[in-house]
C-alpha cells in the first residue's frame, strides 16, 4: 500500500513527514542519512513503472528510490 508523505532535505538527512504542516513543526516519521559513515546511499529519480504496482504514469514524477549499500564489514539492519 502506498502512502502520501512529505519529504524535506536538511543538511545530509532526508526527513519524512505525514504532511506539509508537520514538516514545519512536527517530528519526522522517519529519517534517512544520505551520507552514512559505513556505506553508500544512491538517490534515483527514475523508477520503472513495472517496479510500482497500481501507480499511474502521472504520479511517477513524485517517486524517489533510495538505495543503501553497506560496507562489507558493517552490515546494517536497514
Amino acid at each position: 500500500m502506498w502512502e502520501r508523505k512529505w519529504v524535506v532535505l536538511r543538511d545530509n538527512k532526508l526527513s519524512v513527514f505525514n504532511s506539509r504542516e508537520e514538516s514545519a513543526s512536527g517530528p519526522s516519521v522517519d529519517e534517512f542519512d544520505l551520507c552514512p559513515h559505513s556505506g553508500v546511499v544512491s538517490v534515483r529519480s527514475a523508477v520503472a513503472q513495472t517496479e510500482l504496482a497500481n501507480i499511474s504514469v502521472s504520479e511517477l514524477v513524485y517517486i524517489l528510490m533510495l538505495e543503501f549499500e553497506p560496507d562489507a564489514v558493517n552490515l546494517s539492519n536497514r
